[in-house]
């Protein structure tokens, strides 16, 4: 019973670090676009 516990607490532990390396992707993207945009001035 407790090694299901375990295995849900680790899926649900990687889900959320999947989540969190999707928004470093956006804050990487978005840092290039306002980096490029004051390239430009």
């Amino acid at each position: 019973m407790n090694v299901q516990n375990n295995n849900k607490d680790l899926l649900n532990t990687k889900q959320h670090f999947e989540l969190l390396d999707g928004l470093r992707g956006v804050a990487a993207v978005a840092v290039v676009i306002v980096d490029s945009n004051c390239l430009g001035d």
